[in-house]
């Protein structure tokens, strides 16, 4: 997906990742920068979910949304910690 920035430095979220991901105005989001790339990510956990003492994620609530697909992003990012995925992909950008 692709969007542009505007000369105040504005980029709009598309409306499909909005939708998915159940933003709206005034929502938190956390920013990674690296060398070529920046990473948007929501700062706070969709209501009804928490992580429990072991760092697992837990629903708590009732259900809405995506569950799966909160629970899958979250596996992918733990899993690139983990892995030691998230280093070398700015290293090879860095390469390149």
């Amino acid at each position: 997906m692709k969007t542009k920035m505007d000369e105040n430095g504005k980029v709009e979220i598309p409306r499909e990742v909005v939708d998915r991901l159940g933003l709206k105005a005034g929502s938190v989001l956390e920013i990674d920068a690296t060398d070529f790339e920046i990473t948007l990510k929501r700062a706070e956990l969709p209501e009804g979910l928490e992580y429990n003492e072991h760092g697992v994620l837990v629903h708590t609530g009732v259900p809405t949304g995506d569950l799966t697909r909160v629970v899958e992003q979250d596996r992918e990012e733990r899993i690139r910690h983990i892995s030691g995925m998230d280093s070398e992909k700015t290293t090879e950008k860095n390469e390149s």
